[in-house]
């Protein structure tokens, strides 16, 4: 009798703690509400409503600018909380692309699943600095995704004529990649051509609207120029060959034609040719 009274009393026990664990639902959640969007980030104010009856693990915010329904499985990204019971818990989304729709939900994880509230969308602030937009010492030609960051293209009128340099002799050190213009322009200046009226060293010593940064664009910096120059101050712009820092051998460096029909080719540095500074913000 004492053995099947123990048989009783353990499964009992188990057939209430089963009970109490297969009660447990998925979380409830209201809305997503945004308090803040910026140029690329973002402050949201999430709102557990029921814990189901088991305290959330994790909790957080899933975001995706292309698709309207955003989950832990298909959203760019997401963040993620040590959540506690009820109430309102706040997420800070970062790294967004300014003026751009995002469609968001929070989320809530407790041993029943994951559970998510309705669908939101917000857009983000249009970058401060926009594409043609006079200002930093020129005309901004280019903004990355941050809204923040670009290139600036000198004005037309501070544009020059010159030689590459006065010298024949091997540089080194230079690419045509898009980004290695600064790069350049420092192994030019630093190889000894410091003639202010030489491009590379012309680029170093400018000062425009208060910046001294600006350098000798690379080959690949000036073809994204002459692809979307836009500008209305550019566009009846002489035709003509820039210079590029890109070097081609101890006698030739690359230009760009723009507004011509050739993209680019190799000269002697001793030729005069357009300089158009460039710099970066």
């Amino acid at each position: 009798m004492k053995n099947i009274t123990l048989i009783i009393i353990a499964t009992a026990i188990c057939v209430s703690a089963c009970s109490k664990k297969n009660d447990t639902k998925v979380a409830q959640l209201a809305g997503v509400r945004v308090t803040s969007a910026g140029v690329n980030t973002a402050v949201v104010v999430n709102k557990i409503v029921s814990n189901g009856g088991g305290n959330p693990t994790v909790v957080g915010t899933c975001w995706s600018s292309t698709n309207p329904a955003p989950s832990l499985d298909n959203s760019n990204t997401h963040t993620t909380n040590q959540a506690g019971t009820n109430g309102e818990y706040t997420d800070s989304l970062k790294g967004l692309s300014y003026n751009t729709k995002y469609y968001l939900r929070a989320y809530a994880t407790n041993a029943a699943g994951t559970a998510y509230s309705v669908v939101d969308s917000f857009i983000t602030l249009q970058t401060p600095y926009p594409a043609g937009q006079s200002g930093m010492g020129g005309t901004v030609l280019i903004v990355d995704s941050t809204g923040m960051h670009g290139l600036v293209i000198a004005s037309p009128q501070d544009v020059v004529y010159m030689r590459w340099s006065n010298s024949h002799g091997l540089v080194g050190g230079t690419t045509s990649a898009f980004g290695s213009g600064v790069a350049n322009t420092l192994a030019i200046v630093n190889a000894g051509n410091t003639d202010p009226q030489t491009a590379a060293a012309y680029c170093n010593n400018l000062v425009l609207g208060g910046y001294d940064d600006w350098f000798l664009p690379s080959y690949e910096e000036l073809l994204y120029f002459r692809t979307y120059m836009t500008f209305t101050q550019w566009l009846n712009y002489v035709q003509d060959m820039y210079w590029s820092s890109s070097e081609a051998s101890s006698s030739e460096a690359f230009f760009v034609v723009i507004g011509g029909g050739a993209s680019f080719n190799t000269y002697d540095k001793l030729i005069g040719k357009v300089v158009l500074p460039m710099r970066r913000f």
